[in-house]
């Protein structure tokens, strides 16, 4: 009986063992440290099991075990208390791995790991939101499990983190220096959050982490430069932008290598780049590196997003006149791209934001009284406007060091003014269109890998039309007369830019470029008139074409205080203008709070910008202040445009004071009279004359800049002095004021921070623009004002607003954000004549000043939301 008894609980406890481990299931990892997915591999080959799991997700994550096996009710525990990964079970066998998504609690804080140091302004990212770190380094936020965020700073190499657990007290992150940013940046915080300086004399702007501006609801990229000192929009135009004296012609604009030829909509009352899908902005008042060429002022190079590989992203927002989207789709890990899309609501619904802005840009024109009014009692008018830009970006990375970029771009604007009118004798029918476009299409490769050679090829073509047209028809007691007026400018330009970056050693660098380009400018006036059985037509073309060929290099040599560039462009324009143009930049710490920078450079532009003069007659009358065309200068047989400029500046910073002083003086040559007085003059004094003989211009000025901040509280001032004069032999023996001169302009703004809530304001004063007291107009009036040397030698009255804005942000607990606001222009409602321009009476004997009017009382608002 024992023995029996014996074997049955012998037998007992090995079936007790052999379910038991069957239970475990038990298979033999590799490593402690095993991949998931071999592991479920392992285990499906083993027992048959079915799983079913995210391999997108779940590739390279591991656990850690203890021993070499392991059960698999220990691999679910683990799945879950390592990678909070829930094993669900829909029946024997067959199992189903989730991810964890709940919401996270969680505080971190952004040190430097070589002085442990807090990192104010640390940007915190996580899909389309981006949080700041406050004073202390310190940020907060809700997320779900396992979102990866990504802290970077200015100067830092960016780190990127998963947030797995709800945290108590904040957790330490630490960054590490990055030797070359921190080399390139000079000052962090130039203005307000988003915005460097860097050594190489560029200002760079970031609109997805620029802090708010005043007047400025939604970034607008124009607009929120014009609080840089020496940067300013005399005539209030937000897209006009004159950089220390140079006109806005004179500027070269790119986008994503593309040179831009329309910059703007509504007439230089908005900015046609899409700030939504901006991921940089670098600007040069001067000193420019080499690589930019072309122009004589100032540079804005403007980079779209390049985030296009995390995830899906997309962003919806409106405003009172236009609303936008985009989209950003990564097909792989490797291959990303952008769509995006704004287009105006004008042609829908005329806002009051719309209406203020139209009071000002149509002043002067048939419709300036009453933007819906007919001139014919009896007959409604026809008023549309139109605005849209389009984007399209696609970017490869086939291997490490290797990028593909291609970027499209369309910009367009469209105006359509009918009216007609019927009386019992007479039929009066009037039209107007205008169209302006531009656009361009640019490919670019990189290879590039630290610490070696970089090497870049570019190629872009740019295509901007314009086009305006008038029709005039009347049938009054039988008589039949039509009158077809048609003006435009066409602008194609094709080029490429290939350059080698070499560093050969520590602090030590190399560049060699060569560009090419093709241009060609054309301007058509062609004119039918038809009464009863006479007809007149007669049609004017010029244009021109030129090939440009551009090498140059340039040496850089850096240590912590001192920073040194020097270049050469050199090559030749429209294959006769030989040009050489030597550069030279510097900057030294005189100690941890001083710095000295300098510049010296030479710039040539082959074409300039001209306007045509306005009769009293005004059959375009449709349109805002006359037309603007450019022209290849050398077709008029002037020379090209020659510019040389030298600045001398300090920055000092302390305890959170910035003070910067930069004086420049700047010489040009070979302008043109491009301003409407001077066109007019030729109308009366030289009638057969083509055009004026160019001039030179003279430009000295200092730029100031004063900025305190206390916790999230900023307070800035710019004061920007500068005296331009201009001679031209052919008009008057003595030089003159130029016609944009302001010799003063100051901007105090300041901008608050509390939580999500953000709001600025900001005060503008500067001086009026001088204008020519013409007397009577004619001819002997004038000839006594060239006599006398009083050209532009009065001014218009003072100028000054007050601007407001404020924004709210909501930031979701499901991978949304939100974001709206306002913003008051000239908040206490003060208009002045701003701009005084001239006419040609219909015969031609007279002159006739035009007055135009500040900016009235205008607000928007705006609402934004990025998934």
């Amino acid at each position: 009986m024992k023995l029996k008894l014996s074997l049955f609980l012998i037998n007992l406890c090995c079936s007790l063992f052999l379910m038991v481990k069957a239970q475990n299931f038990e298979i033999t990892v590799d490593s402690k440290n095993p991949i998931i997915i071999d592991v479920l591999e392992k285990f499906e080959k083993a027992y048959s099991f079915e799983f079913s799991y995210d391999a997108d997700q779940m590739e390279n994550l591991r656990i850690h075990t203890d021993y070499l096996i392991i059960s698999f009710d220990t691999f679910k525990k683990n799945l879950w208390l390592q990678q909070y990964i829930k094993t669900k079970e829909s029946k024997e066998g067959t199992y189903r791995f989730v991810f964890d998504r709940a919401d996270i609690n969680f505080c971190g804080t952004v040190k430097t790991s070589t002085s442990d140091l807090e990192l104010s302004e640390a940007k915190i990212t996580f899909g389309n939101t981006t949080v700041i770190s406050n004073e202390n380094g310190e940020f907060q936020i809700v997320v779900p499990r396992r979102t990866n965020i990504r802290i970077s700073f200015e100067g830092m190499e960016p780190k990127t983190i998963a947030v797995m657990n709800d945290t108590v007290d904040c957790t330490t992150i630490f960054l590490e220096p990055n030797i070359i940013e921190l080399n390139e940046v000079i000052v962090t915080d130039y203005l307000t959050r988003g915005i460097t300086k860097t050594r190489d004399n560029g200002i760079k702007i970031s609109p997805k982490t620029l802090g708010i501006l005043p007047g400025v609801g939604e970034p607008d990229i124009f607009q929120s430069l014009q609080l840089i000192p020496g940067v300013s929009s005399p005539e209030e135009d937000p897209a006009n932008l004159h950089i220390r004296g140079g006109t806005p012609d004179q500027n070269l604009v790119q986008w994503d290598g593309i040179k831009m030829y329309l910059q703007d909509h509504f007439f230089d009352q908005i900015t046609s780049f899409n700030p939504n899908i901006v991921d940089k902005v670098k600007v040069f008042r001067s000193g420019a590196p080499v690589k930019y060429g072309g122009r004589i002022s100032g540079i804005i190079d403007i980079t779209s997003s390049e985030d296009l590989f995390d995830s899906i992203k997309s962003g919806v927002g409106f405003n009172l006149l236009g609303a936008d989207a985009y989209l950003k789709i990564p097909l792989s890990k490797k291959i990303g791209i952008l769509l995006a899309g704004r287009r105006s609501l004008t042609d829908i619904y005329e806002s009051f934001t719309f209406r203020a802005l139209a009071d000002k840009v149509f002043q002067n024109t048939e419709f300036s009284n009453d933007f819906e009014q007919s001139q014919f009692n009896n007959s409604p008018s026809k008023r549309d406007y139109f605005f849209s830009d389009v984007n399209l970006k696609a970017i490869w990375k086939p291997s490490t060091g290797h990028k593909m970029q291609l970027s499209i771009i369309n910009i367009s604007n469209e105006l359509d003014v009918e009216d007609s009118g019927q009386s019992v004798t007479s039929l009066v029918r009037l039209g107007n269109q205008m169209s302006r476009k531009n656009t361009g299409v640019s490919f670019n490769w990189t290879n590039f890998k630290r610490k070696k050679v970089k090497k870049t090829f570019s190629a872009y073509f740019s295509s901007y039309r314009f086009n305006f047209e008038t029709n005039q028809f009347q049938n009054a007691n039988a008589n039949i007369s039509s009158f077809d007026f048609v003006l435009g400018n066409k602008i194609i330009d094709l080029g490429y830019d290939l350059s080698v970056e070499i560093k050969t050693g520590k602090g030590n660098r190399w560049l060699f470029g060569q560009q090419s380009n093709g241009i060609s400018s054309q301007v058509n006036i062609a004119s039918q008139a038809k009464e009863d059985l006479f007809e007149e037509n007669s049609s004017v073309e010029v244009g021109d074409s030129a090939i440009n060929l551009t090498t140059f290099s340039e040496y850089q040599y850096r240590t912590n205080r001192f920073f040194l560039t020097f270049g050469v462009r050199t090559g030749v324009l429209a294959f006769s203008q030989f040009f050489f143009e030597p550069r030279l930049s510097a900057s030294y710490e005189l100690s941890d709070k001083i710095l000295i920078t300098s510049s010296l450079e030479t710039r040539n532009q082959l074409f300039s910008e001209f306007a045509l003069s306005r009769t009293e007659i005004d059959l375009f009358s449709s349109l805002p202040d006359g037309f603007k065309f450019l022209a290849i200068q050398d077709k008029f047989e002037t020379g090209i445009l020659n510019s040389k400029q030298i600045t001398l500046g300090t920055i000092y910073e302390f305890n959170n004071w910035l003070i910067e002083i930069e004086g420049y003086y700047k010489n040009i040559n070979n302008i043109l009279p491009n301003r409407s007085f001077f066109s007019n003059l030729r109308d009366i004094n030289m009638p057969d004359a083509n055009i004026f003989g160019t001039g030179n211009s003279q430009l000295f000025g200092v730029d100031v800049l004063l900025k305190k901040r206390i916790g999230n509280y900023r307070l800035w001032g710019s004061y920007s002095f500068n005296q331009a004069k201009t001679q031209f032999k052919d008009i008057q023996n003595k030089a003159f004021t130029d016609s944009f001169n302001k010799p003063h302009n100051l901007n105090i703004s300041q901008s608050y921070q509390w939580k999500n809530l953000e709001c600025a304001m900001g005060w503008s004063f500067s001086s009026g623009l001088p204008f020519t007291n013409i007397g009577a107009g004619t001819s002997e009036s004038l000839r006594a004002v060239t006599t006398e040397n009083r050209i532009n030698s009065e001014r218009l009255p003072y100028y000054h607003r007050l601007d407001f804005s404020a924004s709210y942000k909501l930031i979701s607990k499901i991978k949304w954000d939100a974001k709206f606001g306002f913003s008051i222009r000239n908040l206490y409602r003060r208009q002045i004549p701003i701009k005084r321009t001239y006419f040609t009476t219909t015969d031609a004997s007279a002159i006739r000043e035009r007055d135009f009017g500040s900016l009235g009382f205008t607000t928007d608002i705006f609402f934004r939301v990025n998934f």
